[in-house]
């Protein structure tokens, strides 16, 4: 949660308040109506870092043969075309026609960008091992890969900085590593809980929404805050925060 910009300068479509609705499309309404905002830098759609890591891949193989910024361009239009989902890339190695097809499209613009045929090979291997390792263990969610080592980081500087006694330190070290890192990890923030109670429901089940969708948790905690500032603003008081 960015606490330097949490307020929306429109407000929130009116059809959102004071009812419970499949939780699916209440995440996403609220989320698109936030989004605009939203510097893609802090990763809004959790497929774009999957996508990184994929550019970070053929990067650190690449160089200095084929400049990053060509790179770029190639991760950006084999993304466009689907050809970096992770369920796609960790079928490559099936029996699968399309995944067949997949992985010889995606070799020939490696070297048609200037891999060599061994480069493409060493790039080809790695992205099928992350694809599958994150298909098989993670349900094919990199945000679900990064909340587990971010929960365990959370833990350690929690116990490396003797927090135990304060109350809030889950809440504080979580609101930082969203704002500092942008690691998808939930933090229980109070007017999100409101925001949820004025629509609702529960916090958990939007964030569970959010993760099905593909969605930044973290910058649902913001796009709940901006709900509920706007919703206290329209009715011109602002209840207290328990």
């Amino acid at each position: 949660m960015n606490k330097k910009n949490t307020t929306k300068s429109s407000s929130f479509p009116q059809e959102l308040s004071h009812q419970a609705q499949d939780p699916l499309q209440l995440v996403e309404q609220i989320y698109r109506e936030y989004a605009p905002s939203v510097d893609p830098s802090r990763w809004p759609w959790e497929k774009t870092r999957w996508y990184e890591l994929i550019f970070c891949i053929l990067f650190s193989i690449g160089e200095p043969e084929v400049p990053a910024t060509a790179i770029r361009e190639l991760t950006t239009i084999l993304s466009n075309f689907g050809l970096l989902e992770v369920d796609s890339i960790a079928s490559w190695r099936t029996d699968d026609e399309k995944a067949r097809v997949e992985h010889v499209t995606v070799k020939t613009l490696l070297e048609k960008a200037g891999f060599s045929s061994s480069q493409s090979a060493t790039a080809l291997n790695f992205m099928e091992e992350a694809a599958i390792h994150i298909q098989q263990s993670y349900e094919s969610k990199i945000q679900k890969f990064l909340r587990r080592f971010g929960e365990d980081l959370l833990l350690n500087i929690k116990k490396e900085l003797n927090l135990d006694e304060y109350p809030t330190a889950h809440q504080a070290l979580s609101l930082w590593l969203q704002n500092t890192l942008n690691l998808p990890i939930p933090a229980t923030d109070p007017v999100a809980e409101k925001a949820c109670q004025r629509l609702g429901v529960e916090y958990k089940v939007l964030v569970e929404a959010a993760t099905a969708q593909d969605i930044n948790i973290a910058l649902l905690d913001d796009a709940l805050r901006s709900y509920w500032e706007t919703e206290t603003s329209e009715n011109e008081y602002q209840e207290p925060i328990s």
